[in-house]
């Protein structure tokens, strides 16, 4: 069995019925004015308590100000503070810098000439060492040149007198090396 809905239609295919009727919708109003510029009736009342409330809006906006005026000031001054102490801090620490800097720059050109006077000492130690070494291998040269030919003139001395090399009494040998040294002077002279 299917329900019918007022319009006769089946229930299912209907919209319910209202259970409240609903009110009016508001309309406009239009307010005509009349053009006339006139004052209501005096009130001194009514005029001195508007401008109370306007002198009461005033003062709390002056108050609101003024606290924010000295709460910004105490800010300020806060701010202020730091960064004067914070300056300070910078200028004492750049002095100690400038200190630190000047005491290494001293030291810098104090080490810097040092190292340049080394260094020219090093190069005239060298130059006197290479000469040294020089004439030492000179020396070394001509002393191992000299005891070679002594070898062969002491070789040519045994062969000349038929000796042979060996300990021997030192005053025959002194004689014998007289000999040899003249013998040596001659062959140097040749």
């Amino acid at each position: 069995m299917h329900r019918k809905c007022m319009d006769g239609s089946a229930w299912n295919y209907c919209d319910p019925l209202p259970f409240v009727e609903k009110p009016f919708g508001a309309t406009k109003h239009e307010c005509v004015e009349d053009g006339s510029c006139k004052m209501s009736g005096a009130s001194c009342k009514r005029l001195t308590d508007r401008f109370m409330v306007i002198l009461a809006g005033f003062i709390d906006q002056r108050n609101k100000l003024q606290d924010d005026i000295e709460k910004l000031e105490g800010d300020c001054e806060e701010v202020r503070k730091i960064y004067k102490y914070s300056i300070s801090a910078a200028e004492t620490q750049i002095k100690e810098e400038q200190a630190n800097l000047a005491t290494s720059t001293k030291k810098m050109t104090e080490n810097l000439q040092q190292s340049q006077l080394s260094n020219k000492q090093h190069a005239g130690l060298n130059s006197e060492y290479h000469d040294e070494m020089s004439k030492c291998c000179d020396n070394r040269n001509e002393f191992t040149n000299e005891i070679c030919a002594l070898k062969k003139i002491r070789g040519e001395l045994y062969r000349i007198e038929d000796m042979t090399p060996g300990i021997s009494d030192l005053r025959s040998r002194s004689g014998r090396m007289m000999s040899a040294r003249n013998f040596a002077k001659r062959f140097a002279e040749a």
